[in-house]
């Protein structure tokens, strides 16, 4: 999981952060940061979360799979989307809009989330630069923005504002499948495009 480091000191010293400083905002030490940047040691789901929050970038991109795949034209097939899915996490997500397409600028991002049973889609609130809109594809959902509680059910749908802390929970027995959309596209800001 060398890569894992590798695209944490990349989008750090994008941001141009030190190890100190991203030491600050997550809580972790600069030792134990800069031994993960090295490839030295795997950090656990709850570490790449907060290092996620503290470079706000979804904490799901140290972890995709084919992420260096350029597309040819604007179509991504099923079997072709970037997939970021771990063996005991909570949920899965799909990225459905072209990554890597040089002929687009793309405005907003749209990812596809099953999320399993009495589970969360993640250990802490979500906060990011980009409007949000979630409709439910199949299930029954709480989504939770500030101190608010809201249940959506199939077919429902709800928009969340930049920079709100939000998180999602699946209270019931099955899987629930969501369409978020974004906007601005956040994953444009971390992955090299065209």
């Amino acid at each position: 999981m060398d890569f894992v480091g590798q695209r944490i000191a990349e989008i750090r010293k994008k941001k141009g952060l030190l190890l100190k400083e991203l030491a600050g905002k997550t809580g972790l030490s600069s030792g134990y940061l800069s031994l993960l940047e090295r490839g030295k040691i795997v950090p656990s789901l709850k570490a790449l979360e907060k290092i996620a929050q503290a470079l706000d970038v979804p904490s799901f991109f140290f972890l995709m799979n084919d992420v260096d795949r350029v597309t040819e034209n604007n179509i991504v097939k099923k079997d072709e989307r970037a997939v970021f899915r771990l063996p005991n996490a909570c949920y899965s997500l799909e990225i459905l809009t072209p990554i890597f397409n040089k002929g687009i600028k793309r405005q907003f991002d749209v990812f596809y989330v099953v999320l399993k049973p009495k589970s969360y889609l993640n250990q802490v609130f979500m906060v990011h630069e980009a409007d949000e809109c979630s409709i439910v594809l199949s299930g029954k959902v709480d989504v939770l923005i500030r101190e608010e509680r809201f249940v959506l059910c199939e077919g429902d749908s709800i928009y969340i504002s930049s920079f709100a802390p939000h998180n999602y929970y699946n209270g019931e027995d099955q899987d629930v499948s969501l369409l978020c959309i974004m906007a601005p596209a956040v994953m444009k800001n971390y992955l090299k495009e065209g």
